[in-house]
């Protein structure tokens, strides 16, 4: 990643979640996959909320997708935190009941430099917010 935007996409999880509790922290790494050549994104069983070491549920309140130069490329809010399993990922663009697309996905291009961000409440839908962020490149064909 270069210098200065894993600075910027942490202040870009915190300008979008403003209707988050003010005990936002960002405190962890998302994890990118590619099932089927197709980015996919989770928080690290290691690092979702809850008790350490526990196989649980975490409680997604947005993911937010920019390119390199600082766009956002694809971004979600759930209107109401969607329980999601620890490690089970959301594929790019992936639309879930309760969703706003608030920036409709558009492709990635193979090479190219991405960061997501994923906000997520620990211990319960209205528990404490902590960002997840992680960069990636999608592979060529």
């Amino acid at each position: 990643m270069r210098p200065g935007h894993a600075l910027a996409a942490l202040a870009v999880v915190g300008l979008c979640c403003t209707a988050c509790t003010p005990q936002r922290q960002f405190s962890g790494v998302a994890r990118v996959t590619y099932p089927d050549g197709q980015a996919c994104f989770a928080i690290k069983p290691n690092e979702a909320p809850g008790e350490p070491g526990a196989q649980g549920t975490y409680w997604l309140r947005q993911i937010q997708v920019g390119d390199g130069q600082g766009h956002t490329v694809w971004q979600t809010t759930f209107s109401r935190p969607v329980a999601r399993s620890q490690g089970a990922c959301l594929a790019y663009g992936e639309r879930l009941p309760g969703a706003t697309v608030d920036v409709s996905p558009v492709p990635l291009q193979a090479g190219e430099p991405y960061e997501v961000a994923l906000i997520a409440a620990e211990s319960g839908p209205d528990g404490e917010v902590k960002g997840y962020v992680a960069p990636f490149t999608p592979p060529g064909p």
